[in-house]
């Protein structure tokens, strides 16, 4: 019994035994196949094992230089990294000499006092060569200013010796001529005539010392120089001006006397070395106010003054009629210097805007400012009227603006030559006579 149970064992053993080399050999293919695996999916061919050879192995070649890897091709669409040229070795440079550019000559420019007497030669209009700035007037006080961009067309008005009235927007000033291309017009239209060349006068005998040079006499102005140059058609009717002409005329009629004559024979002083007549520019410097560029003038609108006048700031007390300012701590803050239209001096006012004293009216007349043509608005306010004599050539009118408590709003001086006042009368009258009044 134990016998066949030993047989039956063994018979149990038995496929387990035949099945052992199975295994290992499935075993051993499975493996070859994992390591074959990764080589196939990179693309690299399977191992191939060589045969051991007895043949003695030959001496190895020495290993070249690297090569550079070849530059991939970037897929398209993605930006390619830009090539890198190596600059060759570059020759020293050589610095040249460089010569100075020559400086520009300055502008030729015409003869200009020549050309301030030949007024056929005036262009009407010329360009501007500089930014300009040109004062405001408004009522005669200074409002500000606006400026002209360089290459603006301007009108000309006036050429003198040093400087050119240009007007713009109606406004007004002088500049020098250099800021305008006026020197090129003028020189393209033609030469200036010549001036008559002065003749030596040859002396009769070399041998004798010449005398002494006597200074020239000053000249004397000619008769253009001594006529008054108003206004164009100053005698016309302007009859919305009926009360202010009607007004200067009582303040000066016990004064001065008609005269239509516009010789001037006579130059008394009028302020501070100025005098009746004198030039704008000579006028300024004897005041202290020599500048480059002068307020343009403006024409007087009062009918009966048929001049012009020029704003300046000013801040003199004027105690030269002690009295007529009624607190020493006044001054007259406006300057107004009224000329006639070729700029020379006929006369001078001051204004004072914020006196501090009081005074008594005297009048129930509107114009308080006859140079400016104001006139008061409110209706409570008065007006009083003072003229005084300096010697018989020179009249100073003052008037004021009172208020309702007798308290002093503006104060005028006006500086008035006897002369200019007599023309003044004359124009007045002229035009009142053709006026069928209010």
């Amino acid at each position: 019994m134990r016998s066949k149970q030993k047989v039956r064992f063994w018979w149990l053993l038995l496929p387990l035994v035949a099945g052992l080399p199975v295994a290992v050999f499935l075993a051993e293919r499975a493996g070859t196949q994992r390591s074959s695996a990764p080589a196939e999916s990179e693309g690299l061919a399977p191992a191939v094992p060589v045969p051991p050879s007895d043949e003695p192995l030959a001496d190895e070649p020495e290993p070249a230089a690297p090569t550079p890897p070849a530059r991939s091709k970037t897929a398209p669409g993605e930006p390619s990294a830009p090539e890198i040229d190596v600059p060759a070795a570059r020759e020293p440079v050589v610095a040249l000499p460089v010569e100075p550019l020559p400086e520009p000559k300055p502008a030729a420019q015409p003869d200009w006092t020549a050309v301030s007497r030949d007024r056929d030669r005036w262009p009407k209009q010329t360009r501007l060569t500089a930014a300009v700035s040109f004062p405001i007037v408004v009522g005669g006080k200074s409002s500000g200013s606006m400026q002209a961009p360089m290459g603006t067309e301007v009108a000309v008005t006036k050429i003198t010796a040093d400087l050119v009235e240009i007007a713009y927007a109606d406004c007004r000033t002088s500049v020098p001529a250099d800021r305008t291309t006026l020197g090129k017009q003028i020189l393209e239209a033609g030469p200036l005539p010549a001036a008559e060349p002065a003749t030596a006068t040859p002396t009769p005998d070399a041998a004798k010392p010449a005398p002494e040079e006597k200074p020239a006499p000053e000249p004397k102005p000619t008769a253009d120089d001594n006529l008054l140059d108003p206004q164009k058609n100053y005698l016309k009717h302007a009859g919305a001006a009926f009360n202010s002409s009607t007004e200067l005329y009582k303040v000066l009629a016990p004064h001065t006397r008609a005269d239509p004559s516009l010789e001037v024979s006579a130059h008394p002083e009028i302020y501070g070395g100025v005098t009746l007549m004198m030039p704008l520019r000579e006028a300024l410097k004897k005041l202290g106010l020599d500048k480059e560029i002068v307020p343009s003038k403006s024409p007087i609108s009062h009918p009966g003054i048929p001049f012009y006048f020029r704003p300046f700031a000013n801040k003199e007390t004027n105690d030269l009629l002690p009295g007529l300012v009624p607190d020493s701590d006044d001054y007259f803050n406006l300057l107004y210097l009224i000329t006639d239209a070729s700029d020379r001096v006929v006369g001078i006012e001051f204004v004072c805007e914020t006196p501090h004293g009081t005074r008594v009216p005297n009048s129930d007349f509107l114009t308080y400012n006859y140079v400016l043509n104001r006139a008061k608005i409110v209706k409570t306010y008065k007006v009083r009227h003072e003229v005084e004599h300096l010697g018989d050539d020179l009249l100073v009118v003052e008037t004021s603006l009172i208020d309702a408590h007798g308290k002093c709003r503006e104060i005028v001086r006006w500086y008035l030559p006897t002369r200019i006042g007599n023309f003044i009368n004359h124009v007045i009258r002229t035009r009142l006579s053709r006026s069928s009044g209010p």
